[in-house]
């Protein structure tokens, strides 16, 4: 379950935000800042237990394969020493980014970057391709979102940003639904593919156009 916190967390507060009866603030200091700080400061305190666990999986099951005719639906989580730190530094640039943000006056903002942080957080634990990229696809979603939140003119930038990380993720789902028609498996630590071929190349290629440019 403690994988959960750095989703949910930054989830669930993103979306109690929205009930706030304002929509701008005049200073920084107002709650929603500071229930955004909050937020992250408690979702890396997390990272920083799930790390010094070492290795933790978690399994959810939607619906069991005994159930009906096909595989078993269900969530899964996995952290290793890879993803756990990737998730660590993930959080703390979220915090960082957070704190950084005072100048932002709409709680929109806030919401979206709270929501941007737990879906990056999906991402980087789900042992689940189909989750992974829904996942990838939401924050790319959040990110054009978030720089509509700019000064006047953002709209020129956040559509560029959208075209880039949307074809890239197309690009990325083709490369994924390849590693699926090589492995024939969604879930991430069962596949094990040699690079001795032209799909597995293509496949990976793909991948990591994908995530390069979403990385900016």
């Amino acid at each position: 379950m403690i994988l959960l916190v750095p989703i949910l967390l930054p989830l669930a507060v993103g979306l109690l935000m929205l009930l706030y009866p304002k929509k701008e603030f005049k200073s920084y200091k107002n709650p929603i800042y500071l229930l955004s700080i909050l937020t992250m400061l408690v979702s890396f305190v997390f990272g920083v237990l799930i790390i010094a666990q070492g290795r933790i999986d978690w399994t959810y099951t939607i619906i069991s394969e005994v159930d009906w005719a096909g595989p078993n639906v269900a969530i899964q989580l996995l952290a290793d020493s890879f993803s756990s730190f990737i998730l660590l530094a993930t959080l703390l640039f979220g915090l960082l980014i957070t704190i950084y943000s005072y100048t932002h006056l709409k709680k929109a903002y806030f919401t979206y970057l709270l929501w941007t942080i737990g879906l990056s957080s999906l991402a980087i634990l789900t042992n689940n391709l189909v989750v992974l990229l829904l996942a990838w696809g939401g924050v790319a979603l959040l990110l054009y979102l978030l720089i509509l939140q700019g000064r006047p003119g953002s709209e020129v930038p956040a559509n560029k940003t959208l075209v880039m990380v949307g074809g890239s993720d197309i690009l990325m789902l083709v490369g994924a639904a390849l590693i699926y028609f090589h492995a024939r498996t969604v879930t991430i630590s069962e596949i094990s593919i040699t690079l001795n071929s032209a799909l597995p190349i293509v496949s990976y290629i793909l991948l990591l156009i994908g995530v390069l440019t979403k990385a900016g």
